[in-house]
């Protein structure tokens, strides 16, 4: 994918879309091949690599309400990439209280947030505030694992929406893993079509969802609900 292009990664479930996110994520080893970034194999072996990797490259998973530790305050959800990745080392305490409300201002919530718990917020507040914990560090690359399937339709379209706004707020790439085609149709510019983990078809969003040429994306495609 380009920078500041968005990718959509569509298929149906078990078409190896979640497996290509843990192998971004460092999560699983690739068996065969190799994954780049920026043009550098990516390899976790390599501290310092590592440690640059993951402030370029952050996720949004698919359930917010497993996404937060119920524990833990939200300024502290939303501080702990600036700590784990020792990008507060050399920071005030006063630089990161302002870094963390700026991304809960960005997400749409206000200061009032910082000092209650994961259960006092609905699901679209919290996917809001996971996303304000994904994109603190400002990292280059945000990967969205089915970032709306589990909001209802109201929610849904704040998400996205806001995602639109981070994107260019940020400087953000996006890669979206999803099945729901009208979600791609609304996020990205291009897309890749997954089948039993092999890529049957990719382009750009609108000639792909307009005029499909694999079998399998036409399917993908009969499968979405219409209204008569």
């Amino acid at each position: 994918m380009s920078a500041g292009s968005n990718l959509g990664i569509v298929g149906e479930s078990g078409s190896g879309k979640s497996t290509l996110m843990k192998l971004a994520l460092g999560l699983y080893k690739p068996a065969s091949g190799e994954i780049l970034f920026e043009s550098k194999l990516v390899d976790f072996r390599d501290r310092e690599f590592a440690r640059s990797y993951r402030k370029s490259v952050q996720a949004v998973f698919q359930d917010p309400y497993s996404s937060l530790d119920p524990r833990q305050k939200i300024q502290s959800a939303i501080a702990e990439p600036l700590n784990s990745l020792g990008i507060s080392r050399d920071q005030s305490k006063e630089w990161v209280a302002d870094r963390v409300l700026q991304a809960l201002l960005d997400v749409g919530l206000d200061e009032s947030a910082l000092q209650k718990y994961p259960h006092e917020f609905s699901g679209g507040q919290r996917q809001r505030i996971a996303i304000a914990r994904a994109v603190i560090s400002k990292p280059k690359l945000l990967l969205a694992d089915e970032p709306v399937s589990s909001l209802d339709v109201a929610n849904r379209e704040l998400v996205i929406e806001l995602l639109k706004t981070l994107q260019i707020q940020y400087g953000l790439t996006i890669a979206v893993i999803s099945h729901d085609l009208s979600v791609i149709a609304a996020l990205c510019e291009e897309i890749l079509v997954l089948e039993s983990g092999r890529i049957v078809e990719q382009g750009t969003t609108a000639s792909v969802l307009a005029s499909p040429n694999a079998p399998y994306t036409k399917k993908l495609l009969r499968a979405v609900p219409r209204i008569p």
